[in-house]
């Protein structure tokens, strides 16, 4: 399967080549489940909206020709401070960005399995140190899924 449609949560279906797809641990399992029986499949995101799928795939695509074993050291656990010491200019231009739209960055990681990204955004939330993240946090998940 050479492509794949990621649909968000507001209906935009985005047509995307399935390598940049398989960066997200939980899309990669979607794809590899259904390749032998579909030529292309659509696959809904209820969770992600059509602006923050956008940006989920800019991480994607900056990170398409990282090794495997690249991605696993991405990957690997670290503490905090770590994740901050391997951070890219570029990634660190990402993620500088509004805690809320940190914290969307980081519930569409774990929504996707995209560790890496997972990893980087924390690093970054704890680097703030804000006061308010994590009210902020409990507001979001109250209102992304107990509504």
């Amino acid at each position: 399967m050479e492509t794949v449609k990621l649909r968000a949560s507001d209906g935009l279906t985005v047509k995307i080549d399935s390598k940049i797809a398989e960066h997200m641990r939980s899309i990669r399992l979607i794809i590899h489940e259904y390749s032998q029986d579909e030529e292309e499949i659509t696959i809904s995101l209820p969770k992600i909206d059509t602006p923050l799928l956008w940006k989920i795939l800019d991480w994607c695509i900056y990170h398409r020709d990282l090794q495997d074993e690249q991605q696993e050291e991405c990957w690997a656990y670290r503490d905090d401070a770590d994740d901050l010491l391997y951070m890219t200019r570029w990634e660190a231009d990402f993620l500088d960005v509004d805690t809320n739209t940190l914290i969307k960055y980081i519930m569409a990681a774990l929504h996707l399995d995209l560790k890496c990204l997972l990893s980087k955004a924390r690093a970054i939330m704890s680097a703030t140190g804000k006061e308010d993240s994590s009210n902020i946090l409990k507001e979001y998940l109250e209102q992304k899924f107990f509504q």
